[in-house]
């Protein structure tokens, strides 16, 4: 991730968790001058949950035989068309369907240390899989996966 991209999602959660302390704070009057500066579809939030993208990517692939490989999982909400990271829930990630072991319930931080898992696999083709489970009412889980080639 470039500095300038790891800027705007600092710039984007900042602006996130403002808007939520001032939706919670505000008596029902203020809730307008609030909704001004809610990009849309965060406003609604706790009433229409968002929807959310998970994407996993691979630190090396393929990859060779009894190779750690670091699994990364990236998750987004989409909100009047424009993804902003999530912050709350927890990520496990799954291989071929079984889950990875040490890589359940990793928890999603409000400082955007993106979830990973490291797993020797086996030979052959695999699909490696992130589901996010939302912990909070605004956000809808999701489940991302990608093909990961084991060579030798």
């Amino acid at each position: 991730m470039s500095q300038n991209q790891s800027a705007t999602r600092t710039q984007h959660t900042r602006k996130t968790r403002l808007i939520r302390r001032l939706a919670l704070a505000a008596p029902v009057a203020g809730l307008a001058l609030a909704a001004a500066v809610i990009p849309a579809g965060i406003a609604s939030a706790n009433v229409n949950p968002n929807p959310t993208t998970t994407t996993v990517s691979s630190s090396a692939n393929p990859s060779g035989f009894k190779v750690l490989v670091t699994y990364t999982a990236t998750i987004d909400f989409w909100a009047g068309g424009t993804g902003y990271p999530v912050d709350k829930g927890t990520v496990s990630f799954t291989d071929n369907g079984r889950p990875i072991t040490g890589c359940t319930a990793i928890p999603v931080d409000e400082y955007l240390t993106w979830p990973t898992c490291q797993a020797y696999l086996s030979l052959g083709t695999h699909t490696v899989a992130a589901t996010y489970n939302q912990t909070v009412p605004w956000y809808l889980g999701s489940t991302g996966s990608m093909t990961q080639k084991v060579i030798w």
